[in-house]
């Protein structure tokens, strides 16, 4: 394999790498446009007494594949509400499968105690962006997610490996960007040793030419008329 090969798989690792990433963003980012908490005020009678209970509605990761489960955790807690709060916890995820099966828990929420943390086993039917509400008294809170195949891989594995071939693809590509940044450098090299050799060439042509042009020279001022006897005639200065 050469290295030019090498180099555009490298390019092909790369942009793969990349591309998937921006995908998972754009998913993820979408998924969390989506949250949103409702609170109803006049929802509850004063003897329901369970007002903003909601603490936490949280999933590991908003993007998911088709054969993959998640794990959604709702914590509860009574903070601002005096004595005793009982009221009902019901989950709304219609494309999800649910394990265990029963989408409403009942809790009892002394003021000031423990959270409680109430959990739920998520495996979506089907591709898609949904959302996933909690109501616990007056409060509902909507959660997105979005279900992706990436080549039967889960989204963390899809990270993962883009992480890697966004790092392999340029290493791969060095060797020959060195084989090329060497080619230049020599390149330059004999371009270099060109231009000297032809300034010496040219230096040694206008120095034989210099030198031609002065013996010309010599010979015209020792054979010229105005030359007699060995002595010039206008100047009165010695011929050679």
């Amino acid at each position: 394999m050469t290295k030019r090969t090498i180099a555009l798989l490298g390019v092909i690792l790369f942009l793969l790498g990349v591309s998937s990433l921006v995908l998972l963003l754009q998913d993820r980012v979408a998924a969390l446009g989506v949250d949103q908490l409702f609170i109803f005020e006049d929802a509850l009678s004063e003897e329901e007494n369970c007002r903003n209970i909601i603490q936490e509605v949280s999933i590991p990761n908003r993007v998911m594949t088709e054969n993959e489960s998640q794990t959604l955790r709702v914590v509860v807690a009574n903070v601002d509400n005096p004595g005793v709060c009982n009221t009902t916890v019901v989950l709304a995820a219609l494309d999800f499968d649910i394990a265990p099966a029963s989408t409403a828990r009942n809790v009892s929420l002394e003021q000031g105690r423990e959270p409680v943390a109430l959990l739920w086993v998520l495996k979506p039917k089907e591709l898609g962006a949904f959302e996933i509400a909690v109501t616990a008294g007056n409060q509902t809170q909507v959660i997105g997610i979005v279900v992706t195949n990436v080549l039967g891989l889960t989204a963390v594995q899809v990270e993962i490996l883009s992480y890697i071939s966004s790092f392999l693809g340029p290493m791969l590509t060095a060797p020959w960007w060195y084989e090329q940044w060497e080619k230049r450098k020599q390149a330059k090299k004999e371009e270099a040793e060109k231009a000297t050799a032809k300034a010496g060439a040219d230096q040694q042509t206008a120095e034989k030419e210099n030198k031609a042009n002065f013996r010309r020279s010599e010979k015209g001022i020792n054979s010229g008329p105005a030359c007699e006897g060995g002595v010039k005639k206008d100047f009165h200065i010695a011929c050679l």
